[in-house]
């Protein structure tokens, strides 16, 4: 389990300068909002194109759905999937993320 800890860790590939596709498959890992919070600077690779973050089953909230529906916003990405199953979002929160995101992406 990685926690919050270990995703924030993850959020350090942001730096490698030729990523272009990234697929982090964190699903049933305790990540929590604080986690997904630092994954969101992964938009800042500069040539990162795809991204996919399976993250059911964790401890997200609605900090996390707001987080990434913003991350949608980054325009370099041409492909973005995100799946946070089973976790706590109201749905308030999902609505919010299910309009920012791609149809079929959440």
């Amino acid at each position: 389990l990685i926690g919050d800890f270990g995703a924030e860790g993850l959020a350090l590939l942001k730096d490698a300068p030729e990523l272009q596709v990234l697929t982090l498959r964190l699903n049933d890992n305790q990540v929590a909002d604080k986690g997904v919070l630092a994954l969101v600077a992964l938009k800042d690779a500069p040539k990162l194109r795809s991204l996919t973050l399976d993250l059911r089953g964790n401890l997200l909230g609605n900090e996390s759905a707001i987080a990434l529906a913003e991350l949608s916003q980054q325009s370099s990405l041409r492909s973005l999937t995100v799946d946070v199953r089973q976790n706590v979002m109201t749905r308030k929160s999902l609505k919010i993320l299910e309009a920012a995101l791609p149809k079929g992406s959440v």
